[in-house]
């Protein structure tokens, strides 16, 4: 059966005859072209090369929309504003509803499998997804309650949050402010796809970069699972030389029919060891991927 699981977060509008190449110098990916009507992933490091956020861009009727993680718009307006002085690209908060569908292959037949391409129905955008997992992705700028999202949604079970949690872990797909944020570079988070490692400059490149270049990634996000209650904020543990050592710690975690899961982030050296992992004094299950 189709499902769908629908959520709020902040969208920033940008105007401007310089956002094109603004972006080009302040985001990880690609923006040399960017056609009316496709989209395209891109992060927004730091100086440091530390997420600021993983957004969505869409190109629509001259004006680029940016589909933010949940609490990091305000974060990344102030980014952007802060390199802007000289630059004429103005840019407005607003909010709307990402709904992502699953189960349903041809939305519409002519997005191919891996298009970047949009469309606008009813104030609302849907594109193809296949950040994680493939999925339709609907986000409707303001409420939801519009005649279109009403009957997309009429035959679909809707996914709690917590098994649409559980689901995305499993294939590391990001989508709340714990993961996405300074503390973590976007390397470690397995975004590589969003990432030119050859057009040249742009904020936070030299550190990336180099990290990339030295594969010398100092941690991993995994998915942990665990039939006891653990918490973000948790610290993990594993025996280096017969002694308990800190390794990562928790940041995010859901419960389920009495299993709990989440994420967190462990250094790299020890999980190329087949290392045991504990928190709270009890043994987690963690999988990780590297690119």
């Amino acid at each position: 059966m189709q499902g769908y699981y629908s959520y709020k977060t902040g969208i920033l509008k940008v105007t401007g005859k310089d956002k094109l190449d603004y972006f080009n110098r302040i985001s990880t990916n690609r923006f040399t072209s960017f056609p009316e009507m496709t989209y395209i992933k891109t992060v927004f490091p730091n100086d440091k090369g530390r997420i600021i956020d993983l957004c969505t861009v869409l190109n629509y009727n001259d004006t680029f929309y940016l589909i933010c993680t949940p609490g990091n718009d305000e974060k990344l307006k102030k980014h952007i504003d802060k390199y802007s002085v000289t630059e004429d690209i103005e840019v407005i908060r607003d909010y709307g509803f990402i709904t992502y569908f699953t189960g349903i292959e041809d939305f519409y037949p002519d997005f191919k499998p891996n298009s970047n391409a949009i469309r606008f129905i009813e104030n609302s955008f849907i594109l193809k997804d296949n950040y994680g997992f493939a999925k339709t992705t609907v986000i409707s700028r303001g409420q939801t309650n519009n005649e279109f999202m009403l009957k997309l949604t009429e035959n679909a079970k809707k996914i709690s949050s917590e098994d649409f949690f559980i689901y995305s872990t499993k294939y590391f797909k990001l989508y709340r402010p714990n993961e996405l944020n300074d503390d973590n570079n976007p390397l470690e988070c397995y975004l590589d796809d969003y990432i030119s490692f050859d057009k040249g400059c742009y904020i936070g490149q030299e550190v990336i970069s180099r990290i990339n270049s030295q594969r010398k990634i100092p941690k991993y996000l995994v998915n942990i699972q665990s039939n006891f209650k653990f918490n973000e904020r948790d610290l993990i543990y594993t025996k280096i030389n017969n002694q308990e050592t800190e390794c990562g710690h928790i940041t995010s975690s859901v419960e389920k029919d009495g299993q709990f899961y989440g994420y967190g982030f462990i250094k790299s050296i020890v999980l190329q060891n087949n290392n045991i992992f504990q928190t709270n004094g009890k043994e987690i299950f963690i999988n990780y991927k590297y690119t």
